[in-house]
Formats: structure tokens, sequence, C-alpha cells
């Protein structure tokens, strides 16, 4: 019965991956189980790997071979990526020529602008200081006429207060006439007084001696006397 063991580790010394080992010695092993049952010789195990050696060249070559397609086709597509490449790098540079040429239409838009801009600037600045100077023509008319108004408000002040001047002294002279118009007329009341107050006192000295000559109406009399000299006081 063949080791499979020995045979995986001599081919593993032989150059062999572990993995390929193992399966190169299994199925050796089962090829010798199948030929010849349990009685596989060293030689026809030799044979066998000289076998296997010789599908794995093949194989090495196919997967040269394989390798060389894929370099090839390797190749050819950097070649072709390098061809997009140039294209699209020559779109970009058609791009970047174009986008140049929009940015200088722009720049010379924005000059343009930049110039009708400072041409209204300076025309908006020669009508404010035409305004201003218009405004200041008008202030100072307004201030001239200002000035005039205080002026005839001063005159029109200086006229009334002497009108109210006047009247005060007219004031103060109808004042002291009513004054002395008062004091004479309390002096003919003052006078007009003692003469009533004469005549009334006489009148009392009458009543009083006709109450004295008649007697029983002196009561009477009397107290009329009395009530008409209330009445006069």
């Amino acid at each position: 019965m063949l080791n499979t063991l020995t045979i995986a580790q001599s081919l593993s010394k032989s150059g062999f991956k572990r993995e390929q080992a193992e399966a190169i010695a299994n199925v050796v092993a089962d090829a010798a189980k199948n030929e010849r049952g349990d009685l596989a010789t060293k030689d026809f195990v030799r044979s066998q790997i000289n076998v296997v050696r010789g599908e794995i060249s093949d194989l090495r070559g196919d997967m040269n071979t394989l390798h060389g397609d894929t370099i090839a086709k390797i190749s050819d597509l950097r070649g072709e990526m390098n061809s997009e490449i140039g294209t699209v790098r020559g779109e970009i540079s058609d791009l970047r020529g174009e986008m140049n040429s929009e940015i200088g239409t722009v720049r010379g838009e924005i000059s343009d602008l930049r110039g009708d801009m400072n041409t209204l600037h300076g025309d908006t600045i020669a009508k404010i200081s035409d305004l201003r100077g218009e405004m200041n023509s008008e202030i100072g008319t307004v201030r001239g006429e200002i000035s005039d108004l205080r002026g005839d408000m001063n005159s029109q002040i200086g006229t009334v207060r002497g009108e109210i001047s006047d009247l005060r002294g007219d004031m103060n002279a109808l004042h002291g006439d009513t004054i002395a118009k008062i004091s004479d007329l309390r002096g003919d009341m003052n006078r007009e007084t003692g003469t009533l107050r004469g005549e009334i006192s006489r009148l009392e000295t009458r009543l009083i001696r006709w109450v004295v000559g008649t007697g029983i109406a002196v009561g009477v009399l009397v107290g009329t006397a009395v009530t008409i000299g209330l009445s006069f006081v």
C-alpha cells in the first residue's frame, strides 16, 4: 500500500506546493489502487509521478500561454486606454481653449461694464453736484425769505408792542379818570346822605313834636317815625 504522506513530502521537497503534492499523492495512490490493487511498486509510482509532472509541465505551458495572452490583452487595453486618455486629453484641451475664450469674452464684457459703470458714476456725480448747487441756491433763497419774514415779524411785533404800550397808557388814563369819577361820586353820595340825614332828623323832630301835641297817637306816631327813620338809614 502506498504511503501518500511520504509521496507528498517527496514532492514538496522537489518544489511542489503542499496542496499540489498532497493532490498528486492522492491521485497516484488512487491510480495504483485501480491498476494493481495494493501491490503498486516504486517504479510504478515514479512513472505516475513523471506522468503527473508532464501534465503539470503542460499546465505550466498553458498557463504561460494564457499569461502571454493576458499580457498582450493588457497591453492592447493599455494602448486603447492611452488612446482614449489621449482623446480625452485632447477634448479637455479643446474645452480649456473654449473656456479660456469664454473667460476672455466675459472679461471683455466685465471691462466694458466697468467702463459703463465708471461713466454712469461720473454722470451721477455731476448730477449730484448740480443738484447740490441748486439746493444751495434754493436754501439761500429760503434763508433770505426767512430773514425778510423775521424782519417783518420783528417790525410787526414792534408795532404791536407800541400799540400795547399806547393801550396800557389809555387804560391807565381811563383808570385814573374812573378813580376820580368814583371819588367825585362818593363825595356827592356823602353830601346827599348828609342832606337826607338832616332832613330825617328834622322830620323826626317834627314828628316827635306832633306826637307830643296829639297825646293818644304818640306810640303809633313814634313807631311810624322810627320805622321811617330806619328805612332812610
